[in-house]
């Protein structure tokens, strides 16, 4: 892995002067945070760097997902791809899988029952595993299956 892998800048877009400024440059090892197998036997991992600059936000170009890095809540993630309830096809691409389970998550104060989706795709960087690209808490749940579009794990089906 390359040291442009590793990098990461915020900037700061100033569109009237048509000016960019780098405010803060940094090299961070992108290191994996955990890995899992799915009900499939794929393996699963997550990388720090897409944990903490798209799906938490961090990096302010995504909505704040901060809670999911609360202790209660990030133990429970791996238990989505562990055990989901579904494993779709993605709808847009038909090398990712979209994996879904209603799980209870902590929002500080409050504690919801909600529909948690995570997105995979085959690795660029380890063979025959799969990267998390992003991970979705929704207000509901509705996918299509269709002759385009595969279901491809039900847990009520094994």
């Amino acid at each position: 892995m390359g040291n442009e892998e590793n990098q990461i800048s915020l900037l700061k877009v100033n569109i009237e002067s048509n000016k960019i400024e780098i405010i803060e440059t940094k090299k961070e090892e992108n290191k994996v945070i955990f890995q899992v197998t799915d009900p499939l036997e794929n393996k699963i991992l997550l990388w720090n760097n897409t944990f903490q600059y798209h799906i938490l936000g961090k990096d302010g170009s995504h909505e704040d997902r901060s809670y999911l890095s609360l202790p209660e809540n990030f133990n429970r993630l791996k238990n989505v791809l562990k055990n989901p309830s579904y494993i779709l096809q993605d709808k847009e691409h038909d090398d990712r899988l979209l994996y879904i389970k209603l799980m209870n998550l902590d929002f500080g104060k409050v504690s919801k029952i909600k529909p948690l989706a995570f997105v995979t795709e085959p690795s660029k960087k380890i063979e025959n595993t799969f990267e998390v690209c992003t991970i979705m808490v929704r207000g509901k749940v509705s996918e299509e299956i269709n002759e385009g579009r595969r279901l491809i794990y039900d847990v009520d089906q094994t």
